[in-house]
């Protein structure tokens, strides 16, 4: 077995964002539950790592004892201060997960999307000198961010910016991608929701 120079930078790292506190659902949104009994949290870091990303992360806040409990093999990084909101989760993912040459964002909440999708957009970004990427599907931003080791480095630095939206902050250095594939619209918060979204699974079927 092959083993890579420790001070290489790896490739691309995946955050799998999960810290909120889920009121609308009423329970963890990474322990949702599909009918085979797979957990959200593990099929999304599933699919990104089908989709290229070595390593992922799944950041935790609200009721992360619960998380951990249910999902312990899962790599988790806490954040302490997950009410101040996303910009926050970010920071702390992007600190647990250390140097690589891009980060890929994914809301928890936001499930479906495909490892083909995650590995175009890998490839793109490996193929480009962007400092962001954001996929589209039909016009529509979709809530999955790649960032290059830049833009971590500047993120990270950045004061006084948690009162942004970070999707607000990355907009002027992002490219937009179009995709076919609607599951990167997906943004699941209710128990209704939820079902809606596995019926629709079984009307692919």
């Amino acid at each position: 077995m092959s083993h890579a120079p420790p001070n290489r930078i790896r490739e691309h790292v995946g955050l799998i964002l999960a810290a909120g506190a889920s009121s609308r659902m009423g329970s963890p949104k990474s322990l949702l539950t599909y009918p085979d009994g797979t957990r959200l949290a593990e099929d999304q870091i599933r699919r990104m790592r089908s989709g290229g990303c070595r390593d992922v992360w799944l950041v935790v806040g609200a009721k992360a004892d619960a998380i951990l409990e249910q999902l312990p093999e899962l790599p988790c990084a806490f954040n302490p201060d997950w009410e101040t909101g996303r910009w926050s989760s970010v920071q702390v993912g992007l600190l647990s997960a250390g140097i690589a040459k891009g980060y890929l964002i994914l809301p928890v909440d936001t499930p479906g999307v495909s490892p083909e999708t995650i590995a175009t957009l890998l490839k793109a970004a490996d193929q480009s000198e962007v400092m962001a990427l954001r996929p589209s599907y039909q016009g529509h931003p979709g809530r999955l961010l790649w960032i290059s080791k830049t833009l971590r480095d500047q993120l990270l630095s950045a004061t006084n910016a948690r009162e942004k939206r970070l999707d607000h902050w990355v907009t002027p250095y992002q490219e937009v991608l179009p995709v076919d594939d609607p599951a990167i619209l997906n943004n699941i918060n209710t128990p209704q929701e939820w079902t809606r979204y596995l019926d629709g699974l079984k009307n692919e079927d």
